[in-house]
């Protein structure tokens, strides 16, 4: 069976799909960084506190936009309540996740250096977030309890990468 150009354009995905799972993208990313940005905001950083406005209403614009493309057949103020709520439980599961990632870098940089193990654990734990996160969107009755498990399983994976990579930590003499 020989394959036809209408059977390749069909597997293309479109405009809309691509620029919807980007906005979903934008949400994920948003919705991670805003809560944090606070925190550098009230360090007294100038920069800190634009970024975490800028995050803040990038936020907003996606929790308005979000639900009219992906679940258009239900109420738009039913799904922003929706993803507010699920923001609350990302903010939350961020901290308590972020605590053991502290503990976790602290002890792997105390004997070695954390170069290698920087870059390639953001990479890789922000990588397991968004694929997650994307997952979690697909579904309305998904998103509640798996975009924060999407953050608990990237700030795991963000943490074992330092500890697995080479460099992240050594032996210590003591």
């Amino acid at each position: 069976m020989a394959i036809r150009a209408e059977h390749l354009l069909r597997l293309r995905p479109s405009l809309k799909s691509t620029g919807l799972w980007t906005l979903v993208l934008l949400l994920l990313a948003s919705g991670a960084i805003a809560p944090v940005m606070i925190l550098v905001a009230a360090a007294d950083e100038v920069m800190g506190t634009l970024f975490a406005i800028f995050a803040w209403f990038v936020f907003a614009g996606s929790v308005v936009a979000v639900p009219r493309f992906l679940w258009p057949t239900q109420s738009a103020n039913g799904g922003m309540a929706l993803l507010v709520g699920a923001e609350i439980l990302v903010v939350v599961s961020l901290y308590f996740s972020w605590i053991v990632d502290y503990g976790i870098a602290v002890s792997a940089s105390l004997c070695g250096g954390r170069e290698p193990a920087e870059s390639a654990s953001w990479a890789i734990g922000s990588l397991a977030y968004a694929c997650i996160g994307s997952w979690a969107f697909r579904s309305r009755g998904r998103v509640l309890w798996a975009w924060p498990l999407a953050v608990v399983v990237g700030i795991l994976v963000l943490a074992l990468v330092r500890v697995v990579v080479p460099g992240a930590h050594g032996h210590c003499e003591t």
